[in-house]
């Protein structure tokens, strides 16, 4: 299947919200760990958490944006924006197998 990036970028004065809802986001997440073969956090300069990058692996762009309306942070208005597009692996690659480090 393709992959695709999506990119959410946290609302100013979000992170109460990002907080709230952190269980809820992990047990969306966790059994979607064969469709997100990568995920982690946007920083900013202090590193405090200001969005989070995703590599999706499904079958359509239609698909990585169901994906995004149905994640909790989506659902509580944790995103300022969100994009989504196509991504291919130019250098790299993508390890087999689900890993997970959760971590606040």
């Amino acid at each position: 299947m393709p992959l695709f990036m999506l990119a959410g970028f946290d609302k100013p004065n979000s992170k109460h919200i990002r907080e709230a809802h952190y269980d809820e986001h992990m047990a969306f997440v966790i059994p979607e760990l064969d469709t997100v073969k990568l995920a982690g956090p946007l920083l900013d300069a202090e590193g405090e958490v200001v969005g989070a990058l995703v590599i999706l692996d499904v079958e359509n762009i239609e698909a990585a944006r169901r994906h995004s309306a149905d994640d909790p942070y989506t659902k509580a208005g944790v995103w300022e924006r969100v994009e989504i597009r196509a991504f291919e692996i130019r250098k790299g690659e993508i390890a087999d197998g689900p890993k997970w480090s959760p971590s606040r």
